[in-house]
């Protein structure tokens, strides 16, 4: 029969058998007879001695609340102490003289360790899995900075100690801080004020600066400005320069009681100038002067040119 059975069913069959599970119950949940159930369990027993011990444990287990995964935890805690002579034999510092109660003294330290952390942890209202996250979290610090955890209070004074060190250092500072501000008048408020506004402050300089060239520059273009009116205001006044051998003779000819002056010279002037229309005989008479002109008849005395007047 038990050839024909799958290895799957039959597994699923002791593995309920072993958690306590009646017959019926594991006919039921494996969908196959009750029979076919005691043939895998007797086939099973009668090959594995400790079949009936392991169902016992299993059912000790179950009615104490446990579970086979927590069994399991227990039981590698037991090999660790045992790997390490807590367990059947000494523990370091001790001397083997009774087996028994040496087996029992670990397990019962064991016990007392753990009341006394569930009573620390009571006072110091911490839970055992704080106080064990803790510890861990002790650990890993002493190793991450290669320190042994024997001597890790130790170093924890020395912290303590520099901490100490540095807070006197910053009252010292803080002290020398306040009186540089009573110095200069000032206080911590108009510090930060001063330098939430320094990158406007330093915007504002440049800008400054920016202006002083740009006025710099200014002052120099009216200068050069001012040199050329003056040149143009000289070169308008040499335009309209006249001899004043020429202005003498000019009035000597005319023989008019009022005499010619530049600026009415030149205002008649101007007149033919802007007004051709209306002076169209004056036009012609100069034209026709200036046709029977000849060289050297503006110098016919040879006399020595004198200073020109502005018209």
């Amino acid at each position: 029969m038990g050839t024909k059975i799958p290895r799957e069913i039959r597994l699923e069959v002791i593995r309920n058998w072993l958690q306590g599970k009646t017959r019926d119950q594991i006919a039921y949940e494996v969908h196959i007879g009750a029979g076919t159930v005691s043939g895998i369990i007797k086939e099973y027993r009668s090959g594995d001695l400790d079949a009936d011990l392991l169902r016992e444990v299993a059912l000790n287990l179950k009615n104490t609340g446990l579970d086979i995964l927590s069994f399991a935890s227990l039981v590698r805690l037991r090999a660790i102490l045992k790997e390490k002579e807590w367990i059947l034999g000494v523990w370091p510092g001790q001397n083997k003289e009774d087996d028994d109660e040496l087996d029992q003294a670990p397990e019962k330290k064991m016990e007392s360790l753990i009341m006394s952390i569930e009573v620390f942890c009571y006072k110091e209202n911490l839970s055992v899995k704080q106080f064990f996250d803790f510890v861990h979290t002790m650990y890993l610090t002493a190793e991450k900075l290669d320190i042994p955890l024997e001597s890790f209070p130790n170093h924890i004074e020395e912290q303590k100690a520099q901490i100490e060190n540095l807070s006197e250092q910053i009252k010292y500072f803080k002290s020398e801080k306040q009186i540089a501000l009573e110095n200069y008048q000032t206080t911590e408020e108009r510090l930060e004020e001063f330098r939430m506004s320094r990158p406007m402050f330093e915007e504002g300089q440049q800008l400054k600066q920016k202006l002083e060239q740009v006025t710099k520059e200014r002052d120099e273009y009216k200068i050069d400005l001012d040199h050329e009116r003056i040149w143009n205001r000289k070169t308008r006044e040499h335009e309209w320069s006249i001899l004043v051998p020429e202005l003498d003779k000019a009035n000597k000819d005319l023989g008019s009681n009022q005499a010619l002056t530049p600026k009415n010279l030149k205002e008649m002037v101007m007149n033919v100038y802007h007004y051709p229309s209306t002076n169209v005989d004056i036009i012609r008479e100069l034209r026709e002067c200036r046709i029977g002109n000849t060289k050297g008849k503006l110098n016919k005395y040879n006399e020595p040119s004198k200073p020109f007047k502005p018209i």
